[in-house]
């Protein structure tokens, strides 16, 4: 291919390619901490020689206009992604013309698994950030122009990027996604960050988990019905209970993920068993207590009733606000500190100068309404809100 100018072509080997993403989230896997994607990439750019040439008013969208090329030298874009540990090419060399004004669509679909640690401080109340990084070699990428027809198998959408959650086990939801794209003049190529901002479904976690050990806590102080003097009937019974709560926390180890630091989950299962350590201690302080002649009968009783009274109503009132906070959100991070901490370091490829497609766009036209620009180190950008699903 030769060196042409133009609108279209932006330099040697380089084409102005007009995107529209598609990205399906298929599992998150807590325990091996990754994230597979699916990830179709719709795609139109146009040749010079066609750059001025625009559709008929008689044109339709399904006519003979649209014909398959079966050209195996036309260009495509070539993509390689930078953050996955295993990827897998489904489509790559479905190509359309429009033999009206020359542009080219294609589709290229790709399996992505994410190398991506999950911050899981918060589970299960946690929200992440996958990053999908790419590289399109020889394209300075814009968003899609709302002017261009595609073929009729392509999807009828407006938005830049469009991103379904389709998550394996639905303990997933999709709050918002995100693209961002900076072209870099001088290797010819840019390079795409797809961010899909998800959040965990807490309730299956606190109806499975943290009911079954609040259970376990609050029928622990029944034992006030055995009386003191046989003290070894209370140890029984509670001992049951911690091996009981022993016993869930070692089954259900395979369903929640393993971290070198404490979640909130691990947190709220070392209070409970705190709270039921400390009836045992309790029982055995009053019987050794009473047995010693340091406490009288009713002394015992009394310090029995009001040690039960006052552990019923703190382990209450700990679940009532746990609960409250759980349903409220007060325990999930804000979007904006999410953001913060997911900050790239030094690697960081984009700019603030960077092109930022957004989820959701109302303006249309050429180019989506935006202000595109080049800055002195010929970057291409332009300047977008972030909209929200």
């Amino acid at each position: 291919m030769t060196s042409e100018e133009g609108s279209h072509v932006v330099g040697e080997n380089v084409f102005q390619v007009g995107i529209r993403l598609q990205c399906c989230v298929l599992r998150i896997d807590d325990l091996q901490q990754s994230c597979k994607v699916d990830i179709t990439a719709f795609y139109h750019y146009r040749r010079d020689a066609d750059a001025n040439r625009t559709h008929s008013p008689n044109s339709k969208i399904n006519g003979p206009r649209i014909r398959r090329l079966r050209d195996s030298k036309a260009w495509r874009p070539r993509v390689n992604f930078l953050n996955v540990l295993d990827q897998t090419v489904l489509l790559e060399d479905t190509l359309f013309e429009d033999t009206s004004t020359g542009t080219r669509f294609g589709v290229l679909n790709w399996v992505v698994v994410l190398d991506e640690k999950l911050e899981l401080q918060r589970f299960p109340f946690d929200r992440q950030i996958f990053t999908v990084t790419s590289e399109w070699i020889d394209a300075e990428l814009v968003p899609w122009d709302s002017n261009e027809l595609p073929p009729s198998t392509f999807p009828e959408s407006d938005e830049t990027v469009e991103i379904v959650s389709i998550s394996e086990s639905a303990l997933w939801k999709l709050c918002r996604g995100k693209v961002e794209s900076e072209f870099l003049s001088n290797d010819g190529q840019s390079r795409l960050e797809i961010e899909l901002f998800m959040e965990r479904y807490s309730s299956y976690y606190i109806w499975n988990f943290v009911v079954v050990l609040f259970t376990l806590v609050v029928a622990a102080p029944t034992d006030i019905v055995i009386s003191l003097d046989d003290v070894q009937d209370r140890f029984a019974f509670i001992v049951a209970l911690v091996l009981t709560a022993v016993a869930f926390k070692f089954v259900t180890s395979t369903m929640v993920p393993k971290t070198a630091y404490l979640t909130y989950l691990d947190k709220y299962t070392l209070v409970a068993y705190g709270f039921l350590i400390s009836i045992l201690f309790k029982d055995y302080l009053l019987a050794h207590l009473y047995q010693r002649g340091h406490l009288s009968v009713d002394s015992r009783d009394n310090g029995d009733t009001i040690y039960t009274i006052a552990y019923v109503a703190v382990w209450l009132l700990l679940n009532a606000v746990l609960f409250i906070g759980a349903f409220t959100g007060a325990f999930r991070e804000s979007w904006e500190q999410k953001e913060e901490s997911n900050l790239p370091g030094d690697e960081s490829f984009l700019t603030k100068e960077s092109i930022q497609f957004t989820t959701t766009s109302s303006s249309h036209g050429d180019d989506f309404g935006v202000d595109r620009s080049q800055d002195g180190n010929g970057v291409s950008r332009t300047n977008a809100v972030e909209d929200h699903f």
